[in-house]
């Protein structure tokens, strides 16, 4: 990525990088006052189809991820193709700063939840986020066999979503049914979230796979 795109992608309207501003930790957490809004279609233009291969796929995924958090229904739009492209059959495109492994789709849910956020006051969250609901869904499905973490988990907490039932208890079993440790702590995580969101069906799972909620207490948070 050459330089004149990174400006446009990473640095506020005063030419600052983001990670020069004393309170965004990524790409997404810029505040309204710093964007510069005129970028848009100028931004937009990196957003190109069909895509192949990863090599490819870098930059418009990057402008999408930007445009989504601004608030912009084309970059939202490219993130939804970007799902249906699965490009983590095409290898690790965003490996994780530390541990590796693939985080496309943590960026991606992360977009969306940013978008719900700039488009909505905090009365309209919930049903903006609704909208998104099939990729969310999506995302959570692939969560499932892949060593990625679902951010929405922590709205879901707070908010009470109830239309991602059937999802989570899919996603705990499966977290739970792990013993190899590929998913690293996402099986504690998975168990401390339905300690509050649904303990009875919590002990039942648990007991059916012959386990305890013990088993996850002292699992390495990283």
């Amino acid at each position: 990525m050459d330089q004149d795109i990174q400006k446009l992608l990473y640095t506020t309207k005063d030419g600052r990088w983001y990670w020069e501003t004393d309170y965004a930790v990524d790409k997404l957490e810029l505040d309204d006052e710093d964007i510069d809004f005129d970028r848009i279609p100028k931004i937009r233009e990196l957003l190109i189809k069909p895509i192949k291969n990863w090599t490819e796929l870098h930059i418009p995924f990057e402008a999408a991820l930007v445009l989504a958090s601004w608030g912009d229904e084309e970059g939202l739009s490219y993130l939804e193709y970007v799902i249906a492209l699965r490009p983590d059959k095409w290898g690790n495109g965003e490996p994780h700063r530390l541990r590796g492994y693939d985080t496309t789709y943590e960026w991606v849910a992360n977009a969306m939840i940013a978008f719900a956020t700039f488009r909505s006051s905090y009365a309209e969250f919930d049903s903006k986020i609704g909208e998104l609901e099939r990729w969310f869904k999506v995302i959570l499905n692939l969560c499932e066999t892949q060593p990625f973490e679902f951010p929405l988990l922590r709205w879901i907490k707070r908010r009470n979503y109830t239309q991602f039932d059937a999802e989570l208890k899919s996603y705990l079993r499966a977290m739970v049914s792990d013993d190899t440790g590929f998913h690293h702590y996402k099986p504690a995580d998975a168990v401390a979230f339905f300690a509050d969101y649904d303990p009875v069906y919590l002990d039942r799972l648990l007991e059916e796979l012959g386990k305890s909620r013990s088993d996850y207490l002292t699992t390495e948070q990283s």
